[in-house]
C-alpha cells in the first residue's frame, strides 16, 4: 500500500509501497476531535491526531447563531462556544430592548388601566412602564411599590453629556396631577412630563427625567424634612416655571443632578436639606430665572467627599446662595463650588449665607479661584454699588480664611463648561 503523510510504512519498501502503514506513535485518539491546526492520521478506519481539542461541557452552547444583538457572547469559551449570552448594555436601544429573563416585576404597564390597577392593588414590586402614557389621574404609590421603566433592569444607563442612549427616555408618563409616593418606594429610569413628584415618605429616586410646566409651583416637594429620601444615578429636572426641590430632605450618593429652574421667582433648592456625597455633581442652570429666584435659599447643604456644585445665573437678583437661612457645610478638601454670575447686579453670596469649610476646599467665582487655608466657619458678607447706583448687599469673594489661587475659568472647554453642556440638549429646551 502507499502511505501518505503523516503515515509511515511498515517493513521494506517495494516500488515505494509497503505491506502496511502506521501513524506516528505520538498521535492519539481524541474523544472530541483534533485541536485547531492539528494533523490527523487514519489507518484501518481509526483516526488519531497530533493534538486533541478540549471537550466542552453542555454549558457551552452559545455562538453568533443563537446570540443576536443587542446581546453579546461572554464568559468562558470552549471550541468557539460560550457559556453566556448577555445583554450588551452599550448597544441597547428602546427599539431592541428585551426584558431580561431574571427580571422581577409586579406588572408590565401598557395602558392607564394597567397602571392604576397595579398601584391600587397595594402589592409590592416593580411596576414597569412599557409604553408612553398620558393618564387623567393622580397616583399614590403604596409602600414597597416601585415605578420604573426598562432601564431599571440594566446594570448601567449611559450618563454622558451627549445624552445618547438613555433608556430612561424611552417612555414617558404624564398625569393630570401629582405623583405621590409613600415610605419605601422608588422612582427609577423613567421620564415624568408635567407630573410633579410629591414625597410623602422615604423615596429612592434614580435615573429620572422630569419636565414641569408653570402650572405647578414645585417640581419635587415633600411633606416634611423629617424623613430623608435618596437620589442616585443621573437625574434631570427642568422647571420652566417652578421650584426645583422644595421642603425635602434628600441624600445624594454618586449622583449627577442637572437642575434648570427658569422663570419668575424660581429656585433650585428651597427650604430643603440636601446631603451630597461620593463623586456627585450638582449642575444648576438658573439662566433665565427672574424675580427673586436663586439657586439656594433657606436650605441646609452638606457637601463631602469629591463632590462638585456648578451654578450659572445671568439675570439680576438671581444669586447662587441667598440669605441667612442658608447653611453650607463643606466637609472635604476635595469639594469644589463653581459659581458663574453674568449679571453685574448679582453676587454669588448675598444677605449673609453661613459657610463652614475645611482647609483645601475650593470656590471659584467671577472674582477668582479661592482655596480655604483653615478649618473655619464664616458668614459670607459684603456689599457694593450696583449699576443703578444703589447698594447691593453681597459678595463674590468668600469671607474668612480663603486665599486667591488663580483666575476663574468658565470657558466651554473648562470642567465647568463641559458640565454645563448638558443644558444644551433637547430635553432642556
Amino acid at each position: 500500500v502507499t502511505c501518505t503523510y503523516p503515515q509511515t510504512g511498515v517493513g521494506e519498501a517495494c516500488s515505494g509501497k509497503y505491506a502496511s502503514c502506521q501513524c506516528p506513535s505520538s498521535y492519539k485518539s481524541c474523544e472530541c476531535g483534533g485541536a485547531a491546526g492539528a494533523t490527523s492520521c487514519t489507518v484501518n478506519g481509526q483516526t488519531t491526531y497530533s493534538s486533541c481539542k478540549n471537550c466542552c461541557s453542555a454549558e457551552y452552547v452559545y455562538d453568533s447563531s443563537n446570540c443576536p444583538a443587542p446581546h453579546k457572547l461572554t464568559g468562558d469559551v470552549c471550541n468557539g462556544k460560550y457559556k453566556q449570552c448577555e445583554l450588551d448594555e452599550n448597544n441597547i436601544t428602546c427599539a431592541n430592548f428585551t426584558m431580561p429573563k431574571n427580571a422581577s416585576y409586579l406588572k408590565l404597564v401598557y395602558s392607564c388601566d394597567d397602571l392604576t390597577s397595579a398601584v391600587n392593588s397595594g402589592e409590592t414590586g416593580n411596576i414597569v412602564l412599557m409604553k408612553t402614557l398620558t393618564c387623567p389621574t393622580s397616583l399614590t404609590l403604596k409602600p414597597g411599590q416601585n415605578l420604573v421603566s426598562i432601564g431599571y433592569f440594566l446594570k448601567l444607563t449611559s450618563e454622558s453629556n451627549d445624552y445618547k442612549n438613555q433608556l430612561n427616555q424611552c417612555y414617558t408618563l404624564t398625569l393630570n396631577n401629582y405623583l405621590y409616593t409613600s415610605n419605601n418606594t422608588k422612582i427609577s429610569d423613567i421620564t415624568l412630563l408635567n407630573t410633579p413628584l410629591y414625597l410623602k415618605g422615604s423615596t429612592d429616586i434614580r435615573n429620572m427625567n422630569m419636565k414641569i410646566s408653570s402650572n405647578y409651583g414645585m417640581a419635587v416637594q415633600a411633606t416634611s424634612t423629617s424623613f430623608t429620601s435618596t437620589m442616585s444615578g443621573m437625574v434631570n429636572i427642568y422647571t420652566p416655571g417652578s421650584i426645583g426641590i422644595y421642603g425635602a430632605a434628600i441624600s445624594m450618593s454618586d449622583t449627577k443632578l442637572n437642575l434648570k429652574a427658569k422663570g419668575g421667582n424660581n429656585r433650585g433648592f428651597y427650604y430643603s436639606k440636601i446631603i451630597i456625597t461620593g463623586d456627585s455633581v450638582v449642575n444648576m442652570d438658573m439662566r433665565g430665572a427672574g424675580g427673586e429666584g436663586e439657586a439656594v435659599e433657606v436650605s441646609n447643604i452638606s457637601i463631602t467627599d469629591s463632590t462638585k456644585m456648578n451654578i450659572w445665573t445671568n439675570t439680576p437678583n438671581v444669586e447662587a446662595f441667598n440669605g441667612s437661612g442658608v447653611m453650607v457645610d463643606i466637609k472635604s478638601a476635595n469639594v469644589e463650588l463653581n459659581i458663574r454670575i453674568d449679571s453685574r447686579d448679582t453676587y454669588a453670596f448675598i444677605r449673609d449665607p453661613f459657610f463652614s469649610y475645611v482647609e483645601g476646599s475650593r470656590i471659584m467665582t467671577v472674582s477668582g479661584k479661592y482655596a480655604a487655608t483653615a478649618n473655619k466657619s464664616n458668614i459670607f458678607t459684603g456689599s457694593g454699588i450696583c449699576t443703578q447706583g444703589r447698594v447691593c448687599y453681597g459678595t463674590d469673594v468668600p469671607t474668612g480664611s480663603w486665599t486667591r489661587i488663580g483666575s476663574p475659568d468658565f470657558s466651554s472647554t473648562s470642567e465647568f463648561g463641559q458640565q454645563m453642556k448638558i443644558f444644551e440638549t433637547n430635553f432642556f429646551k
